[in-house]
């Protein structure tokens, strides 16, 4: 999703970044830091399950098997690790200025975030799934040539999740700013990738 030479020069400074950031709001949550948006709003269990999370993805390229990387491509082990992370970094921040956009009691609220926290995911997948007829942005052009299919999925995974950060915030605030932005991003999403799709097949 985000540049090669990017992704394989800060591969492990991401990681770093994340594990800091991990370590930051740990330290805002002993401390009850409370500054506008921040607030001691965690719970030991939403820290412990963030954690968990987080240490997983940074620790992505160390875990997988090793049969299981020899059957990955060069770019999958390298550039989907990073986008993960990237993720993670996005997301951590969230969770550390305004924890409450992630955290609450309310029932539609939280499966809203479920929600987002998976379209996040599978944005961050997208450029690296081959065609295939479940998953992927799949219309005749994509489906015609790999490589318009590749930078389709490329953009349309970048386009979903910078829609899906929006919508999260959005639902931090209210509803109805949720549906707002997820419906006018959906349309965003679906538009750029069919635009981007019918002039790369000219």
């Amino acid at each position: 999703m985000f540049k090669t030479k990017m992704s394989a020069k800060w591969q492990w400074g991401i990681r770093i970044l994340n594990l800091g950031l991990l370590a930051l709001i740990d330290l805002f949550q002993r401390l009850s830091v409370r500054f506008g948006t921040v607030q001691p709003a965690r719970t030991v269990t939403s820290l412990l399950w963030f954690t968990l999370i987080a240490l997983v993805t940074i620790s992505l390229p160390v875990i997988i098997p090793s049969s299981l990387r020899a059957r990955l491509a060069e770019s999958v082990q390298t550039e989907l690790p990073f986008d993960l992370n990237v993720v993670l970094f996005l997301y951590s921040l969230i969770f550390l200025i305004w924890p409450t956009a992630l955290l609450t009691t309310r029932q539609p609220h939280q499966v809203g975030v479920v929600v987002m926290i998976f379209l996040s995911i599978i944005a961050a997948i997208l450029p690296y799934v081959p065609r295939n007829h479940l998953v992927g942005i799949r219309i005749p052009w994509t489906y015609n040539s790999p490589v318009i299919w590749h930078k389709v999925n490329v953009l349309g995974g970048q386009v979903m999740l910078v829609v899906s950060l929006l919508s999260l915030l959005a639902l931090g605030i209210n509803q109805s700013w949720f549906i707002a932005i997820l419906t006018i991003g959906t349309v965003v999403l679906v538009g750029t990738t069919i635009w981007y799709a019918y002039e790369l097949a000219k």
